[in-house]
């Protein structure tokens, strides 16, 4: 258990060096950026090429689209919100925001994402719409179906819910995240010393559920408890022998 706790420790050092970053950083202007912890404040900008949403069909700069099974959960069959997370996809992988000052390139990769939904659908597979069923049958292919042997079990009959979020030219964006400087894209926004936040609303809610912060006090006192009783045990059976 010690030689565990010791192993954990950078883990919690670095959670409570991120949260005392995440707490402290304030927004700033994109031209005033130095490699580091950011929070800025922009427009999304449309480069030359859109992508097509999968859920709408709409052309835009960045989508999300999450698809989600129902799944019964204890005695509350129907229950809203037994939804689960089969898949979360993001394209492209990185965007452009621009202030008054200038213009950044914002990474999607592990980002936590706080945007509002402009479309859903809910069904069956056999109800989705067939270039929704091509895409899961095509991008989401990967561990979709339950199998057994090979075999596809009940995947017909399994509810679905797709919600698609857009970001369009224009759209009021906060981003949060690790400034760094790029060969390819000059400054640049992405996950790193502190988790990366895009979101439409005021990023300090999202930034406080970003991190689980770990008491040490607690985690200490927790294993020092272990110990002593692993002690007490060892110290019971040495005198049973």
């Amino acid at each position: 258990m010690l030689i565990l706790g010791l192993k954990r420790l950078p883990v919690i050092l670095h959670k409570r060096h991120a949260q005392r970053l995440l707490e402290s950083i304030k927004p700033s202007a994109i031209k005033e950026l130095i490699p580091g912890p950011a929070e800025i404040n922009g427009r999304v900008q449309s480069g030359s090429k859109l992508v097509v949403s999968p859920l709408s069909q709409t052309p835009c700069v960045f989508y999300r689209l999450q698809v989600e099974e129902f799944q019964t959960v204890g005695n509350v069959p129907d229950a809203g919100d037994n939804f689960f997370t089969c898949f979360d996809f993001c394209e492209p992988k990185q965007f452009t925001l621009q202030d008054s000052t200038g213009t950044i390139s914002v990474a999607t990769n592990d980002a936590t994402f706080g945007l509002n939904p402009d479309s859903q659908h809910t069904g069956t597979i056999i109800d989705t719409p067939d270039h929704l069923r091509n895409l899961l049958e095509t991008k989401y292919a990967k561990g979709f179906h339950r199998t057994f042997f090979g075999f596809k079990l009940g995947a017909n009959e399994r509810v679905l819910r797709f919600t698609e979020y857009l970001l369009q030219e224009g759209d009021e964006v906060y981003t949060v995240g690790q400034a760094v400087v790029l060969a390819d894209v000059g400054i640049a926004i992405k996950d790193g010393c502190i988790p990366l936040i895009v979101t439409e609303q005021n990023p300090n809610h999202l930034k406080q559920k970003a991190l689980i912060t770990t008491s040490f006090l607690k985690y200490l006192l927790g294993t020092l408890v272990l110990l002593i009783a692993f002690t007490v045990c060892l110290i019971t059976l040495i005198d049973l022998l």
